[in-house]
């Protein structure tokens, strides 16, 4: 414990003297820009640009020991609390205070450091005077944990300006639980240890500071670094283009997420990339503080290259069914002279004013329909053969609907000039090779179509709209309350698709 103490004092010291040079060398930069002389419009400024030259090397040099020191904190193994010596608020503590005190950040910053100490206040504040005076930085307390426990720990204390305000650092040891911790300690490392080595696949154990502390035998054989050359250095593994997304997940999973079954891409020895399925854990210590985790790989390089190659062939699949059912739709648009068009569900024409929304759920609602249907478009001003084509058209497509598919729905529409049904239902839609046949011939059925009955449907209304896909088949048909131009005869329909 002394020799550890040592190293962290020196360390924080030795940080504290490059704060503190580059803070003065700042100031003194900042104050030479400050003084410089204004050039006239036009001239240069020259003291000014010297002191711009000193303050951006000085502060991004104060940057990055700020952030080492503050490394130096978070990732600390040892209990670190930072305290201001006015108050005796305890504006800080490093996860290893929260872990030995049992209290989350919150919960200690929100706690004064006279809560925990089992000193009078007025003995905590004088020993925090000599802490701050430098006068003293080794101290013996007795603490309070949250569980009502008290512990003897051994407290190295001293001053550090953070942000313009002078705090106290201080490393909290329990002197005793120690021994304890490190056999605890010791003996997970040892069960680590004998995981990894029998482990088909890759394990790899990180500190605090991503640096490899374990390589097994798969990763050996997986990523080619023998473990000596991997040990004790920086993960090498993870390709420059994925190092900023690897930080990320590594702050994340300090914070205690998890990662299971996470796919991305890490790369071998000899520059070659493979796919990667990565679970990780965190690794603590006796005391419960994070000292890294342990991440297992799989190689699923094999499965992604088969996932690529069904991907391309379902695209291409998919593109060959658009392309058959545009050519289809073109072919069903010229026999039928323009009165039958194959749509998508968003490409249908409005009906005018909602007169009727039914489910289509059973007989009754059949029979509704059909007498609803009659009412509204002899209301509309159909004569009685058109207003009996069109519910012979809609009574076909709501058998059809109600036969073959689910959730059938029709909505009937009425406008100036004519009346408009549409036939909705969630079943399985017609195949795109069945489209022509069943459309084009009489008597025409498969077991996913909707059937029989576009032919009735085309000798009975004026026109006909047809969207249908594995979502469901929406029929929407039109008649006109007086008849159109007559259109071609459609007796020859069946046989030019025989020729096709």
């Amino acid at each position: 414990m002394e020799q550890e103490t040592r190293e962290v004092r020196e360390r924080i010291a030795r940080l504290e003297a490059e704060l503190r040079a580059c803070r003065e060398t700042l100031a003194d930069a900042e104050r030479g820009a400050a003084g410089a002389p204004q050039p006239e419009s036009g001239a240069p400024a020259v003291g000014a640009g010297t002191g711009v030259a000193e303050a951006a090397p000085a502060q991004e040099a104060l940057c990055e020991r700020e952030e080492r020191y503050h490394c130096l904190f978070r990732n600390n193994r040892a209990a670190m609390l930072l305290i201001d010596p006015d108050t005796a608020d305890i504006v800080d503590a490093n996860p290893a205070a929260c872990a030995f005190y049992g209290y989350t950040l919150s919960q200690l910053r929100a706690r004064k450091i006279t809560d925990i100490n089992s000193l009078t206040p007025e003995e905590v504040f004088q020993e925090m005077e000599s802490a701050r005076s430098e006068r003293r930085n080794h101290f013996h307390f007795r603490h309070r944990l949250a569980s009502g426990d008290v512990r003897d720990v051994e407290v190295f204390s001293g001053p550090i300006e953070m942000e313009g305000r002078q705090l106290l650092y201080s490393l909290v040891f329990d002197v005793t639980e120690r021994a304890q911790a490190e056999a605890g300690l010791r003996e997970a490392n040892e069960r680590l240890q004998a995981v990894f080595d029998a482990s088909p696949l890759p394990i790899i154990a990180l500190d605090t500071q991503a640096r490899v502390i374990a390589w097994n035998r798969a990763a050996e054989r997986v990523f080619g670094w023998r473990a000596e050359e991997a040990l004790d250095r920086p993960i090498p593994i993870i390709p420059p283009e994925r190092r900023a997304q690897f930080e990320e997940n590594w702050a994340r999973e300090l914070r205690g997420e998890a990662v299971s079954g996470w796919e991305t891409t890490r790369v071998r020895k000899d520059g070659s990339r493979l796919d990667v399925s990565l679970s990780t854990a965190l690794m603590r210590d006796a005391r419960g503080r994070i000292v890294g985790t342990m991440g297992v790989f799989e190689d699923i390089s094999e499965r992604k290259r088969a996932e690529h190659e069904l991907e391309a062939a379902r695209r291409r699949l998919l593109q060959g069914e658009i392309e058959k059912k545009r050519f289809y739709s073109e072919v069903i648009r010229v026999v039928t002279h323009g009165r039958f068009r194959l749509v998508d569900t968003e490409d249908l024409p409005a009906g005018g004013r909602l007169a009727l929304d039914i489910s289509l759920e059973g007989e009754p609602a059949y029979a509704k329909l059909r007498h609803e249907l009659r009412r509204i478009a002899e209301a509309a001003g159909m004569g009685t053969d058109r207003a009996d084509d069109l519910v012979l058209a809609v009574g076909e497509a709501a058998t059809n609907a109600i036969k073959h598919a689910v959730r059938g729905r029709c909505f009937i529409y009425a406008a100036r000039d004519r009346v408009t049904a549409r036939v909705c239902d969630e079943g399985n839609g017609i195949h795109a090779e069945d489209l022509p046949a069943s459309i084009l011939m009489p008597g025409f059925s498969t077991g996913i179509s909707l059937g029989m009955g576009y032919t009735i449907m085309l000798h009975s209304v004026d026109r006909v709209w047809l969207a249908t896909g594995p979502e469901g088949t929406v029929v929407q048909l039109e008649q006109c309350l007086t008849p159109r131009t007559p259109a071609p005869a459609l007796e020859s329909v069946p046989a030019a698709w025989e020729r096709l």
